[in-house]
């Protein structure tokens, strides 16, 4: 099946109300096409927050230099998040909602540090939060050691990159003596789309279900249009959020559900 565009799903609604005036070429000017395009990207970001979906998945391989302990993570922005795994257990009971039966099982970040080469491995590093990390780094005295064993994500700002950039920064303790490649694996949602109908990449293409895009973009384009006022206004809105909640159970059962599944 061909991938859809976002000059694909803009048409598709223009279509639905009965325009007559589709996109036949970029960038656009039209000022209701681009109030469309405004609704398109803020029905992108809530359908990219619903899930860690896979086609988000992006691994990232960050250089920490020694006696530094962070580093950009190049490529990421700000709305990406750290993709975490069952170990045994994964503190939860059959039921998948109870308090952990062993203090030990918890989940875990899909965080390695991978430096080559070496006969110590490749190991994980241990999630730690971002203000215990940056309090163990000023109780530390500036001590180093050969391998961190804990990390965490900040979001750019003066003490670590150029505030506003929207890159992720990882964190690492205890501060490596020496250089440490260190593969962390993150959903990256997909940056606003431009005039020209493409993301910060040059991408046209969705990464996550168009459908939902389509039927969210559609509810939020009638209800500007008038067509969805009074009592069956909900209609599409709700037909949207089923749309979306369809797409999140097919996608969480699609990753095998960790219940059922062997965990690590």
């Amino acid at each position: 099946m061909a991938a859809t565009t976002c000059q694909t799903v803009l048409n598709r609604i223009l279509t639905r109300l009965r325009s007559t005036n589709l996109i036949a070429s970029t960038p656009i000017t039209d000022p209701y096409q681009l109030l469309l395009l405004d609704f398109f990207n803020q029905i992108k970001q809530e359908v990219e927050d619903a899930c860690d979906w896979r086609c988000l998945y992006r691994t990232f391989s960050v250089t920490i230099n020694a006696n530094s302990n962070n580093a950009v993570i190049t490529d990421s922005n700000e709305r990406s998040r750290v993709i975490r795994a069952p170990i045994s257990g994964a503190g939860m009971t059959q039921a998948g909602y109870a308090p952990s039966i062993n203090p030990a099982d918890a989940l875990f970040a899909l965080c390695f540090d991978v430096t080559s080469p070496g006969t110590t491995g490749q190991y994980k590093l241990i999630e730690m939060p971002y203000n215990q990390l940056l309090v163990n780094l000023q109780l530390s005295n500036q001590q180093t050691a050969d391998m961190p064993q804990f990390f965490s994500l900040s979001a750019s700002n003066a003490d670590n990159d150029t505030p506003g950039n929207n890159s992720q920064v990882l964190y690492v303790y205890p501060t490596p003596n020496n250089t440490r490649t260190v593969q962390i694996t993150l959903a990256v949602p997909q940056s606003d789309y431009t005039s020209s109908l493409v993301d910060s990449n040059s991408k046209a293409n969705i990464y996550v279900p168009s459908n939902a895009i389509v039927a969210g973009l559609e509810w939020i384009a009638r209800e500007e249009f008038g067509e969805e006022m009074g009592e069956s206004g909900a209609f599409t809105e709700e037909r949207y959020r089923e749309i979306l909640d369809d797409a999140v159970g097919i996608e969480e059962a699609q990753k095998g559900n960790a219940l059922d599944l062997v965990l690590l």
